[in-house]
């Protein structure tokens, strides 16, 4: 089985220049992990993920605050987040693979590269 066979394609992305607020909306309204971030011409420049909002900014409890509240009250709250740039909490660069490649080369690199799968 190969990777095409069992990845999502309709991806649900964001501009660079996007809020951190917006991806934690995103995250909320759509039950998903992780948003990748594009660029005008829709090129991957990174990822934002639920964990990078407790990761990179761990010292800040308005964020880990707001998505906690977002994904256990999924009512909105306004703070911080909206003066964040996804530049700013994303992993970048991105670790990918073609989708040609086997689902076993796939859990290979999850293993490899210490992914939380």
């Amino acid at each position: 089985m190969q990777v095409k066979d069992i990845m999502t394609t309709n991806i649900i992305s964001v501009k660079e220049k996007s809020s951190a607020q917006a991806v934690a909306d995103l995250i909320v309204q759509h039950q998903i992990h992780a948003v990748p971030i594009v660029n005008e011409l829709f090129e991957l420049q990174g990822i934002v993920a639920e964990g990078d909002f407790f990761y990179q900014h761990q010292g800040s409890t308005s964020m880990a605050a707001y998505l906690v509240n977002k994904l256990s009250k999924k009512k909105e709250v306004t703070g911080s987040l909206s003066e964040i740039s996804v530049n700013d909490i994303m992993a970048s660069p991105c670790i990918t693979i073609d989708p040609d490649a086997s689902v076993a080369e796939a859990g290979k690199l999850l293993v490899e590269k210490n992914f939380n799968t």
